[in-house]
């Protein structure tokens, strides 16, 4: 990936936490791991992207835009999920959120019953811990499923 879809990914990640209206300090705290987990993390102005997120200056759909692959596209998207659960609960907001960036990431189609049922089930508190240990599978399965691809192109 490069630091354009980095930074999409990033800027996804800062609507999802602000989704709701309120910013916890354990969404922040997943916003830096991801953040830090990215390969040109360093390159990304994150106050920039705030700024960007707070002012309204870039729509979900710009931001996925940027995303050339199914595999980024799923990726953001995890990450979404994991800074909406990176609090214990998903409100309503939040879910509405996600949902409205399936659909912008071209992803809507792919999520069966059973995903929406099981993040109907998220809504209730869980420990933090469980939440990036969630969040943490999420990743290694994106980043499989990237190299995966890579690779059968390459074949």
């Amino acid at each position: 990936m490069n630091d354009q879809e980095h930074e999409s990914i990033l800027t996804l990640c800062l609507m999802a936490a602000f989704a709701d209206g309120a910013k916890h300090d354990r969404e922040r705290d997943e916003i830096r791991r991801i953040a830090g987990s990215l390969a040109a993390a360093d390159s990304a102005n994150i106050a920039a992207l705030y700024q960007d997120v707070l002012l309204k200056r870039v729509s979900p759909q710009q931001a996925s835009a940027a995303l050339s692959t199914r595999e980024a596209k799923q990726l953001a998207y995890e990450m979404a999920v994991c800074v909406c659960d990176a609090d214990g609960a998903q409100s309503d907001a939040e879910r509405a959120f996600l949902g409205s960036l399936r659909t912008a990431l071209g992803l809507a189609s792919t999520f069966s019953r059973r995903s929406a049922s099981a993040s109907r089930r998220n809504t209730s508190s869980r420990p933090a811990a469980s939440c990036s240990e969630d969040c943490s599978a999420r990743w290694v399965a994106a980043c499989s499923a990237a190299s995966e691809s890579r690779r059968s192109a390459r074949e």
